[in-house]
């Protein structure tokens, strides 16, 4: 017998239902699965945004399942100090049960099954208009993952390790508005890309996101490449723009 809890689902998990929640409940291997089956048919355009997950526990474990796109990611909970894995609804279910399942999937799975730390809703932060200094906030704190293989169109990468080095020199650094508590600012730090909440004095900012980026040519300018896509360019000024999104250099990385 599993538990099972659900948020922002509606009871039989067919539907996005925002604020709705399922608290935790036994139920039953085969419903378990026909539930996690329903949650995989949510159509993607329903789950912008809405943060819907399952909870599945047996006495030992408990795991938070996500929708990317109609696949299912599960993971240990804590979740932000473990990595999500594509599984099935039965090899989830077959983990918590023991049934069918005689290795951990979610240590086994291959590195492309990991879920993509940086999710639309960061693509969805940089394409925000920068209004009075202050950053949509995103929802989740992101993990570091490897550059994606794919390239955005009409970029080359740059790859000489002289040059790259050059380039670090010149782009990293803060950016955003005066950092003020509860502003967001962007941290370009030889090759690692962070958004991080402006905090009071002395107190460590806190990291929103975490995670890589590269140089890229499109044309003859030199662009920044973020891992998940997004593609900044370098203003005149020294600032970092993304569509009209526009944020001033406050200082170098220390």
């Amino acid at each position: 017998m599993l538990t099972f809890s659900s948020r922002n689902l509606s009871e039989d998990c067919t539907k996005v239902v925002p604020g709705h929640a399922v608290n935790l409940a036994a139920m039953e291997a085969a419903t378990a699965v026909v539930r996690l089956q329903a949650f995989a048919s949510v159509p993607a355009v329903e789950l912008v945004d809405s943060d819907a997950r399952i909870y599945l526990a047996n006495t030992n474990t408990k795991l938070a399942v996500q929708n990317e796109n109609g696949r299912l990611f599960a993971q240990h909970v804590p979740e932000a100090a473990n990595t999500a894995m594509q599984q099935t609804p039965e090899e989830i279910v077959g983990f918590l049960t023991g049934e069918g399942a005689t290795v951990n999937p979610l240590q086994q799975a291959e590195a492309s099954e990991v879920m993509p730390a940086v999710p639309r809703k960061f693509r969805d932060l940089l394409k925000s208009p920068w209004t009075a200094g202050v950053l949509v906030v995103v929802a989740a704190v992101m993990a570091y993952f490897t550059f994606s293989p794919e390239v955005p169109a009409g970029i080359k990468m740059i790859s000489d390790p002289a040059r790259i080095t050059n380039l670090h020199s010149a782009f990293s650094g803060r950016y955003g508005e005066a950092a003020q508590a509860g502003q967001t600012v962007l941290l370009i730090e030889n090759g690692r890309f962070a958004v991080l909440t402006a905090s009071e004095q002395g107190v460590p900012p806190e990291p929103l996101m975490d995670t890589s980026y590269g140089y890229g040519l499109r044309g003859e300018q030199v662009v920044l490449v973020v891992a998940n896509g997004a593609v900044l360019e370098r203003g005149k000024d020294g600032s970092m723009r993304f569509n009209d999104a526009v944020y001033p250099r406050l200082a170098s990385p220390r």
